[in-house]
């Protein structure tokens, strides 16, 4: 993907910063893009600093992100297609801390605007083993701190059994995974123990304004 840029691309970046390769943006600038989710950044462990990273995703577009740099090791993602048209996969490319090349990061879906967390639901159904999983099982806002405040969980209904009875898209108590819908998607982040080498509640999409020659948010 070639690097496309304002017209203020013969700038140089504060503190000369090299220019991030797929946008062509400065780093600097480029957090100026990202969406706050919850108002603040994760900590970091010791020795790390978030940095922000892009993804070339289909249709020309990117995703930018936030994530963890330690002692000169980076976290990047990759998007992978999935088997099922319906949904695509972030996959790790590398980690700074723990992860694996190819391990699984998020999920993909799609959004029904209008009804939150239909999608995620829809999604989560379909993983479902037991028809019955499917009536005691709904979308519900997590309230978890250290969430992003609009992060979404797949629980069951109260006084029935919770805990893995909603698949593996649904919630775990415990464990940091949890869904997020924005600009038209739903994504299932799946964070594994331990600090995230990634900041879910930074990632947006941007695309290229040919009229205006600049990147702008996928609104």
């Amino acid at each position: 993907m070639r690097a496309q840029t304002s017209t203020a691309a013969h700038l140089p970046c504060p503190d000369n910063e090299p220019r991030l390769p797929l946008t062509g943006l400065c780093p600097s600038r480029a957090t100026g893009y990202l969406y706050e989710a919850d108002g603040h950044t994760p900590e970091t462990p010791g020795g790390c600093e978030w940095v922000v990273q892009e993804t070339k995703i289909p249709a020309g577009d990117v995703l930018l992100y936030r994530a963890l740099q330690c002692a000169g090791k980076v976290t990047s993602l990759v998007w992978s297609a999935s088997t099922n048209s319906e949904n695509a996969q972030l996959k790790y490319r590398t980690s700074a801390l723990r992860h694996k090349a190819g391990d699984l990061a998020a999920v993909i879906t799609g959004m029904e605007e209008g009804n939150p967390g239909a999608g995620a639901l829809a999604f989560a159904r379909a993983t479902f083993d037991d028809p019955g999983q499917a009536v005691r099982c709904v979308a519900r806002k997590a309230d978890v701190a250290d969430w992003p405040a609009d992060a979404l969980v797949i629980d069951a209904w109260p006084g029935t059994p919770a805990g893995g009875a909603c698949g593996p898209f649904g919630y775990q108590p415990g464990t940091p995974a949890y869904w997020r819908e924005f600009q038209h998607q739903s994504w299932f982040f799946q964070l594994g123990p331990g600090h995230p080498e990634f900041d879910p509640g930074s990632f947006t999409l941007i695309t290229w304004d040919g009229q205006a020659s600049r990147w702008s948010r996928v609104q």
